[in-house]
């Protein structure tokens, strides 16, 4: 909690006296230290710091994370290329060092959190090869970002295909590309890429709209079956909550919509990054008297004023058109809430999806950033609950 900078090496000298050196708390508190210079801009010793951890995955995820917050503004990239090419190298070395496994780890989880850790710095490195014009490297790179299965999250495939393109490789970039929409890993961004491969391919854009129709439609086909296995038929709790107008809520009066309960808080982020997407949703289904968007509001602090308020400007300088309602606490401090206990909630974002029956039918746990199948998922879930 100081804030201070010599204060807080302060407090790390008289750690070191008194423990030692090797520790977790003094990797832990190197590591805030050396954000701290990172984010004010000081390098040096933002390196100086990191240097002295000595468990390597947290040097590595450090390294990682600065690198990736420079990459992203394109500040700094010959040093964030330096950090960023070290962690990958750390992990190599664990790779191959079977003394480094914590014993909280299978050797199969180990191996498997080398792996992934791998993947994700590399696509951090990519993208600042990339950003260095160094286009071959950063393709080189940015495969091995897609793991063993040549498939990534949607921002690694968008990125796969850029640089495929980058590097004059159109009929590779059109495969990749036409893989990634098929099977729903994809953003906004790629179906460009997707185009302007195409074009180049094809000698014009001719056709283009049925070929992306067809590949849609292999997605929405694959997520058809995806969600069909994950239906359930559980037994919904009735509750009343207010909403931002002061009206009673209640959702056994509900029963014969298909009924969508988003829980979310304003401080969530994930929450508020799905918001674009739902709103969409809503947007799309506000004439149909037969489905019902509630997005439950829930775990804010303050009292009832304060939160109700926090709420309404949230919602209020977005331009939402929610139909919010106010969880309330079990008692006023605690930080459980009716509702959200009623259902179970261990973290939000987390959307529940009601049939007409009134039942339980789909959970959504978190938000994977790609709005365009959440919007998709929501549609299908609607269709199957209605025919």
């Amino acid at each position: 909690k100081e804030k201070n900078t010599n204060k807080l090496k302060e407090i790390l000298e008289d750690f070191k006296l008194s423990y030692g050196s090797g520790s977790r708390d003094t990797d832990m508190m190197l590591s805030i230290l050396a954000n701290k210079y990172s984010s004010s801009g000081n390098y040096k010793a933002f390196a100086e710091y990191a240097d002295q951890i000595s468990d390597k995955s947290r040097k590595a995820s450090l390294y990682n994370n600065v690198a990736w917050q420079l990459a992203e503004k394109g500040e700094n990239l010959e040093f964030a290329d330096k950090i960023s090419k070290e962690s990958l190298d750390i992990m190599r070395s664990l790779e191959n060092d079977p003394a480094s496994k914590p014993n909280y780890f299978s050797k199969n989880q180990y191996r498997n959190e080398i792996k992934s850790s791998y993947t994700m710095y590399a696509d951090t490195y990519g993208l600042i090869l990339f950003k260095e014009g160094k286009k071959e490297e950063a393709l080189k790179y940015q495969e091995e970002a897609l793991g063993e299965n040549k498939m990534g999250s949607p921002e690694v495939n968008e990125r796969y295909a850029q640089f495929l393109l980058a590097n004059k490789k159109p009929k590779e970039a059109q495969q990749a590309a036409s893989r990634y929409i098929a099977n729903n890993q994809y953003t906004p961004k790629l179906k460009e890429y997707l185009k302007e491969a195409y074009t180049t391919n094809e000698g014009s854009s001719k056709g283009y709209n049925d070929y992306l129709t067809g590949l849609e439609k292999q997605a929405n086909q694959k997520s058809l079956v995806e969600l069909k296995e994950k239906m359930i038929n559980e037994e919904a709790h009735d509750f009343t909550l207010k909403n931002l107008k002061g009206e009673d809520v209640t959702l056994g009066e509900l029963k014969g919509k298909t009924v969508i309960l988003d829980f979310w808080a304003t401080w969530c982020g994930p929450c508020k990054a799905s918001f674009p997407g739902m709103q969409q949703a809503v947007t799309k289904y506000k004439d149909d008297t037969k489905v019902e968007f509630l997005f439950i509001d829930t775990w804010e602090q303050g009292s009832p004023e304060k939160r109700k308020k926090s709420v309404n400007d949230f919602i209020t300088k977005n331009k939402y058109t929610f139909n919010v309602l106010l969880d309330t606490p079990v008692k006023e401090g605690s930080n459980n809430y009716v509702t959200t206990d009623m259902y179970g909630i261990n973290g939000i974002p987390t959307k529940i999806i009601l049939g007409p029956d009134g039942n339980i039918k789909f959970k959504i746990v978190g938000d994977d950033g790609n709005p365009e199948k959440l919007i998709k998922d929501i549609e299908l879930m609607i269709g199957l609950l209605q025919s």
